[in-house]
């Protein structure tokens, strides 16, 4: 699935590239693709309201250890909401400076994690 990210991310990168108001759609084609990603088991993993969801989830999770709960189980969520926010920002950092450019990071991106996770899975391609 990261790969189909992949090359709907490298589309709407060129056709920026082009000036093609088009890439707004293959971008957006490829982030309900990544929705995908995190399916498991034919349910998904994480809430696909992600901000809040892991919002919501990190404060439950300090809720219970407030209540004697384990301590340290809002910590995924919180690294899930950080990677959000940093991702977030970067992306938005990045358009300013290099415009429609930076969709080629996220590219880049999807490429890289695509390819750690056929190595980890001993697949090629």
């Amino acid at each position: 699935m990261l790969t189909l990210v992949t090359a709907l991310l490298a589309v709407a990168a060129w056709l920026a590239g082009q000036g093609s108001p088009a890439s707004a759609a293959f971008a957006a084609l490829a982030m309900g693709a990544l929705n995908a990603v995190f399916q498991r088991d034919g349910d998904i993993a994480i809430g696909v309201t992600y901000m809040t969801g892991a919002l919501v989830r990190m404060g439950q999770r300090i809720a219970a250890a407030m209540r004697g709960g384990p301590v340290w189980d809002f910590a995924p969520f919180l690294m899930l909401w950080t990677s959000l926010t940093s991702g977030a920002v970067l992306g938005a950092l990045s358009y300013g400076h290099i415009g429609g450019a930076a969709l080629w990071v996220g590219a880049a991106a999807a490429a890289a994690v695509a390819a750690l996770l056929a190595v980890r899975d001993g697949r090629r391609g």
